[in-house]
């Protein structure tokens, strides 16, 4: 608790003395960048949902250039840099790989940013955080500011709004200082759970900001189902058992903040049993004889370089090709069987699989596997 207060009552400090930077016409300082150029030379890895005081570092370096800023206004922006490796950062991590591809992704054959701070991205960081500490940048460095501030009269009303717009924009920033987790349970109660393809669990996910994201494990591993939230404020998760047999599972719900903040509830012991499919109906029976196209990943979001598993399968075509295959020498998809099972490689983006089916009408299906 202590550390928390201490951090914000340095980091409102550093917004003062911005502002009055700023109001007073000053130019930023490169006086300390000899220690944040430092996190450049380790083997630190940055990826998305990482909290550490260097991507505050990494997030002041990127803003320096307008290309490369993680954004322009809130949390992220200049004078407003978090700890947290998120999506904007990500991007302007892309942008500045991109700015700078000759020296980061051709020498390795790379054609397309990958959003990773590795070698070769902190090679290229760190040389042009030497340059503000040479003062070879365009930048003005204080100590060529020759404006006093004693020139300056009547001020001490303008510092005073400025303060309080400060103040006011920290404490009302989504992620001001916000440590705390979500409250995380499942209004489900254990016991048995039957359904021939989804079972729902309902979840209660409470935060004292907002919560950006729901999960659902099951035996430990992220399963790729999806959510939506009730009118009472507790969420569904869709469970699609059709690749898991009868028998007794663990399931664990993992709720996300705006902050990056993780919460888990306790575990429910369930025992699936799917038992068998209803009798058809006549007009079911006719629907089964629809061309149908189906992929059903395992996990629909997972961590940078993470692979994982998608199955498909069609029914009622004629033949079928696939993203994921190579092309044909005149351009279209490679065939695939009517059924299988993908293992993707390391995803760092998200990345889009499809299937194309031919037949009387034929059919097509797409899944997009994020990745956070």
């Amino acid at each position: 608790m202590f550390e928390a207060v201490f951090s914000a009552g340095i980091s409102f400090i550093t917004q003062v003395f911005t502002s009055l930077a700023l109001l007073l016409n000053l130019q930023p300082t490169y006086a300390a960048f000899e220690d944040e150029c430092a996190f450049l030379t380790t083997r630190k890895a940055f990826y998305l949902r990482l909290i550490d005081p260097d991507v505050v570092r990494l997030q002041r370096l990127l803003n320096l250039d307008p290309e490369t800023r993680v954004a322009e206004t809130g949390p992220g922006s200049p004078g407003y840099e978090t700890t947290k490796y998120g999506v904007g950062t990500f991007l302007a991590v892309q942008r500045f790989q991109e700015k700078y591809k000759e020296d980061i992704l051709s020498p390795y054959g790379l054609t397309k940013s990958t959003g990773k701070v590795g070698a070769a991205t902190k090679t290229k960081l760190l040389e042009l955080c030497e340059d503000k500490v040479s003062g070879s940048s365009s930048v003005p460095r204080p100590e060529t500011q020759t404006s006093s501030v004693m020139e300056r009269t009547n001020i001490a009303p303008t510092v005073s709004q400025s303060l309080s717009v400060v103040a006011q924009k920290i404490t009302n920033s989504p992620t001001f200082f916000d440590q705390e987790p979500p409250e995380v349970s499942f209004v489900t109660t254990a016991g048995s759970a039957t359904g021939t393809v989804y079972v729902t669990l309902e979840v209660a996910a409470r935060d004292n900001d907002q919560i950006a994201n729901v999960e659902l494990y099951i035996n430990s591993t992220l399963s790729g189902s999806k959510y939506s939230r009730t009118t009472n404020g507790t969420y569904l998760l869709d469970w699609n058992t059709m690749f898991y047999s009868d028998g007794d599972y663990k399931l664990i719900a993992v709720a996300y903040d705006r902050s990056g903040n993780r919460g888990s509830s306790q575990e429910l012991a369930l025992s699936l049993s799917k038992g068998s499919a209803p009798t058809e109906t006549a007009a079911e029976a006719a629907a089964a004889l629809v061309p149908m196209a189906y992929l059903i990943p395992m996990q629909g979001t997972v961590s940078p370089g993470q692979s994982t598993t998608i199955n498909w399968f069609a029914n009622n075509v004629s033949a079928c090709r696939g993203s994921w295959v190579e092309k044909q020498s005149d351009g279209s998809l490679g065939t695939v069987s009517n059924s299988g099972t993908i293992t993707t490689g390391p995803l760092f983006v998200p990345t889009e699989y499809y299937l194309q089916c031919d037949g009387t009408i034929g059919a097509d299906a797409r899944v997009l596997i994020g990745v956070q």
